[in-house]
């Protein structure tokens, strides 16, 4: 196509050629990154086809579909209507390449509730199904205007091509969502809804984008690069384009830029360009994509990007592959955008909705402008086709429009191939293949339409970088935080992580982490996160790096576990959409015959001041019993304001280990012995079954307390929550109950402590067999030593608990 009729073109004093819209995605390949600031290649993983398996065979679906119902058919567009509006259109200034027109359909929206067909399969699976079709369209674009898809569910489009498949993940925040192009005429529209699920999805669509040109396969290029007049003129494009595989361009440079069609509410679709841009993060592969603000203005249009990568020929003189076979990247989010109008230099910078993971390269960038006459570099999709290279230099000669000025763009000449409307948005490389500009169009005068004949005639022009990073740079300058395990991206670098819960970021594609199993236990991991941000998949792996188990990203929590030997194993976390986010790691593991028994509650049922008095486990197998401060120092009834109660909460949460047990004195008359032991930092192993009882102390022992107890067996991993005993929770009194009847919770009257805790201090200090034991009595802080006799400080500790006062004695931790 001419310039004049089928192009971009801005009508000012001087004609500027505005470029055009067009559509991105991703191939199956190593990841190539450029650093800002240098060459240096950085590879990732290539993550898994966008692809998405059916329930049913679509290669059926035509016939099952029609046999039972009839589609929803559109009348034929007017061609001659739309080629004439096309030919006006492509000279207007400051707009895309339009390839499609929206369609309303006929009547009311579809709605599940009352159109199409529903259906159940033998799996028990429900299915809803319809089809529309628009005649002589290359391919369409469904718009759901009401879409909820209950979790587990999926919503399948299909055209010609492969199907694509929608869930709750790929909801637009503003609740409608336009499907990719499905080549051809007819769309297969299928939700498929498994059988243990109950709820109702909400389904409507209301129109369409019949696409009608740019979607078919490119043809074969001629070798040397120059396309045969005869192909550019079926295309419509100039014959002088260069095709980018017969150049030595850089890989890195070329395989950053994507066709991008996007669909415009209330207009139609359109077609552009684009590149990926490195940022200074080199964990992440953030798909920061560079194009024009003429192609994508507004995050109602971003929402309905769809990007193609590598749409190229596989060699110079190669094969065209068809869009339907490339990778893509659906969705957007809009960080910044320039108006040219409102002093801007036409540029848009959007964040891709999933992180690229298909080998795209991230392009070098530079707030360098180059001088006049450097040599530079563009790699475009001119009219939507296979990608395509152009050389030529920078210039200040005329023609220059004055609406858009040098300090904010750069002119230059083509020496090599040339740019159309559907390039817009492209990169300008300068020689180290760093981007500089993108595309806004060509400026030529009255009279002097650009061509292949003319390339001195007229000036393309590109926005300037230098100045667009300002308004960006908060993007491509951050470091996305991680958390503390990073670097840990592969099974060679990956983190050892204790046993237990773990709040963890996955900003990159991957996290690994090591576990070690000392012998046959039971290893799980189960991992809780936000679908929303993140599609996380957890695999268990053995040494070599077979999965062992597989949680597939469904649903949250995801969970897997297996039987194991003694050895290594490893915890893989992955995403392949979103821009990642946090999530909940739980990973216990538990060796064969290691679950201790049960830690017993105190046969008195009393409660104490300063001790935790129970009964260990009747075992002779050396074990050690762990003290973990839950909620520490919380009066029931809370304390009146004038004596509010010391902050304990440095305490909760922390563990403590039972020590050795020494025979103390428990009442003096008549004599009673009884076993107590002091916390401690370590665990200490032993043989409890001749223990009955064991009184446990120590400075963070306090009043209003809450404690957890748990024994776990020698030789069974203390860090493994798997392996210790079921919890027994130990309460102590209000701080001076020390005489019953004994404060009971709420709503029971809140009378203690009174008189008789009083009455019973005095009793032990003058020995008397009424008195309580000593451990009972016990009220004073720092070191307990249940031998140490009751003294007049204990009855005015009860006293002063009877006025009100609060507990006075602090406990900082004593392990760290």
């Amino acid at each position: 196509m001419s310039y004049g009729m089928k192009s971009r073109v801005a009508i000012f004093i001087l004609f500027c050629l505005a470029s055009a819209r067009i559509e991105s995605n991703a191939l199956a390949e190593p990841f190539r990154r450029h650093s800002p600031l240098s060459s240096e290649l950085h590879r990732a993983p290539v993550r898994g086809s966008r692809d998405v398996p059916n329930l049913l065979d679509l290669s059926t679906q035509d016939s099952i579909v029609q046999s039972e119902r009839l589609p929803i058919r559109l009348d034929p567009i007017e061609h001659g209507i739309i080629s004439a509006q096309d030919d006006t259109a492509d000279v207007m200034p400051g707009l895309p390449t339009r390839v499609g027109l929206n369609r309303q359909l006929p009547g009311e929206p579809i709605n599940a509730d009352r159109d199409g067909w529903w259906r159940i399969q033998d799996d028990r699976t429900r299915v809803w199904s319809i089809q529309i079709e628009s005649p002589d369209a290359d391919a369409l674009r469904v718009h759901f205007s009401k879409l909820k898809i209950p979790p587990g569910s999926r919503m399948v489009v299909a055209g010609l091509g492969p199907a694509d498949a929608y869930t709750m993940r790929d909801m637009p925040a503003n609740g409608g969502l336009w499907t990719a192009p499905s080549l051809g005429s007819t769309v297969w529209i299928e939700f498929q809804h498994p059988a243990a699920g109950d709820e109702i999805p909400i389904i409507e669509i209301d129109e369409i984008s019949h696409i009608y040109r740019g979607m078919s396969p490119s043809a074969r290029p001629t070798p040397g690069g120059d396309v045969m007049s005869s192909v550019a003129s079926a295309q419509g494009l100039l014959s002088c384009h260069e095709d980018v595989s017969c150049w030595p361009v850089d890989e890195m440079a070329r395989d950053s830029v994507g066709r991008m069609i996007f669909t415009v509410p209330g207009q139609g679709s359109f077609i552009c360009s684009g590149a990926l841009l490195n940022d200074a993060d080199p964990n992440t592969y953030a798909g920061y994509f560079l194009t024009a603000n003429h192609c994508v203005d507004s995050q109602a249009v971003a929402d309905t990007v769809v990007v193609y990568w590598f749409y190229e020929s596989n060699g110079c003189g190669g094969s065209i592959p068809s869009l339907s076979s490339l990778p893509r990247s659906s969705g957007a989010t809009l960080l910044a955008t320039s108006n040219r109008n409102s002093g801007g230099n036409d540029s848009t910078l959007l964040r891709l909705a999933d992180d690229p993971s298909q080998g795209q390269g991230f392009a070098s960038w530079s707030t360098t402008n180059p001088s006049n006459g450097a040599i530079v570099h563009g790699i475009h999709h001119p009219g939507g086709s296979y990608k395509r290279y152009s050389q030529g230099y920078t210039t200040l000669l005329q023609p220059i429009c004055g609406s858009l000025p040098t300090t904010r763009y750069i002119y230059n000449d083509w020496t090599n191939g040339v740019i159309e409307g559907g390039s817009s948005g492209s990169p300008l490389f300068n020689s180290n293949w760093q981007v500089i500009g993108q595309l806004f169009g060509v400026c030529y005068q009255s009279g002097t339409e650009p061509g292949c004949d003319n390339p001195q005639s007229y000036n393309n022009l590109y926005g300037k970088f230098s100045f667009t990073y300002p308004l960006i740079s908060q993007y491509l300058s951050s470091i996305a935080p991680d958390d503390p395990y990073e670097d840990n991206d592969s099974i060679e670098q990956a983190a050892e992580l204790p046993l237990g819960s773990h709040d963890l970021l996955l900003v990159d594609f991957d996290d690994y982490f090591v576990i070690h199993a000392d012998g046959p236990a039971s290893l799980a991991a189960t991992a809780n996160f936000d679908s929303t941000q993140v599609d996380l998949t957890l695999r268990l792996l053995d040494d070599s790096g077979a999965a062992l188990d597989f949680a597939p990203p469904t649903t949250s929590p995801g969970s897997v576990s297996a039987g194991v030997d003694p050895g290594t194993y490893f915890i893989h976390a992955s995403r392949s959409r979103g821009w990642g986010g946090p999530y909940r790691l739980e990973v216990q593991l538990t060796l064969d015959d290691c679950r201790a028994p049960t830690v017993h509650p105190d046969p008195s049922g009393i409660e104490k001041n300063r001790y935790l008095t129970v009964s260990p486990p009747d075992t002779s197998e050396p074990m050690a019993i762990r003290v973990t401060f839950n909620t520490i120092h919380v009066p029931n009834p809370p304390n009146e304001l004038f004596a509010l109660p010391l902050d304990f909460s440095a305490l909760n949460g922390r563990s403590m280990w039972v020590g050795p047990p020494q025979e103390f004195v428990e009442v003096v008359f008549p004599k009673s012995m009884s076993n107590a032991a002091e916390l401690q930092c370590e665990p200490h192993y032993m043989d409890w079954s001749g223990i009955d009882v064991i009184n446990i102390f120590g400075p963070e022992v306090v009043p209003s307390s809450e404690y957890i107890l748990e024994a776990v067996f020698e030789g069974c991993s203390p860090e493994n929550e798997g392996n210790y005993s079921p919890p027994l929770i130990v309460r102590t009194s209000r701080w001076g109950d020390i005489a019953e009847p004994f404060q009971g919770p709420s709503p029971e009257p809140l009378s203690q402590p009174d008189i008789f805790d009083v009455s019973a201090a005095i009793y032990t200090l003058k020995e008397l067999p009424l008195g309580p034991p000593n451990t009972r009595i016990q009220l004073q802080p720092g070191t307990l030593n249940p031998n140490k006799p009751v003294s007049i400080v204990e009855i005015g500790h009860v006293a002063n608990a009877i006025w009100g006062a609060a507990y006075p004695f602090p406990a900082a931790p004593r392990c760290p």
